[in-house]
């Protein structure tokens, strides 16, 4: 499976040579399954585009259940990182991968 160019993130591909650029400079990030990825209060630091796996964003009650969000799987990236990258703002929830999982890590500056 390719990671860029005719692959899962077609859209990095019509978007032009900044997208591929961009792509081109990504690192691949290998996550063994049950990882804690973010975790409220944590700095939103870097933007992540699934490869392959799976990434449950998930919210702990007091009573310490998990309640399920939403899932990231490969081809997709998670709305709450790119929300909280542009405002700005510290993670409310937690993501955690299900199993192994590969993804590309865009570093973001600022």
């Amino acid at each position: 499976m390719r990671l860029y160019g005719n692959s899962i993130f077609l859209s990095f591909v019509v978007g032009g040579k900044y997208l591929l650029q961009l792509m081109a400079s990504a690192t691949l990030l290998k996550v063994p399954a049950e990882q804690i990825v973010f975790h409220p209060g944590s700095l939103c630091e870097n933007y992540l585009l699934m490869v392959s796996g799976c990434v449950r964003t998930q919210l702990l009650t007091e009573s310490g259940r998990e309640l399920l969000l939403y899932k990231v799987k490969a081809g997709d990236s998670c709305v709450l990182t790119t929300a909280c990258l542009l405002g700005k703002n510290r993670y409310p929830v937690e993501g955690v991968t299900d199993v192994n999982q590969r993804a590309k890590l865009i570093r973001v500056l600022g």
